[in-house]
């Protein structure tokens, strides 16, 4: 029962839109992170890579759905 609400407000509340934007907001954080552990010698490749492909990726989908309404339903 609990399983079947989930799912049905996942559906209803997480679209593309969100998701395009909230990994824009963690990527950006943590390409900069990841650029300033590597000007100081650190370990910062993983961070850089991780932020760069989160938010390259959430720019690709948010210009993907550029002249489209954000609901579902419209």
């Amino acid at each position: 029962m609990l399983s079947t609400r989930v799912a049905s407000w996942l559906r209803r509340n997480v679209i593309e839109f969100r998701i395009a934007t909230a990994m824009v907001a963690m990527g950006a954080p943590a390409t900069l992170t990841g650029i300033g552990l590597c000007m100081l010698s650190g370990p910062g490749t993983p961070a850089l890579i991780i932020g760069l492909s989160l938010f390259i990726t959430g720019l690709v989908m948010l210009g993907s759905r550029s002249g489209r309404p954000l609901s579902p339903s419209a």
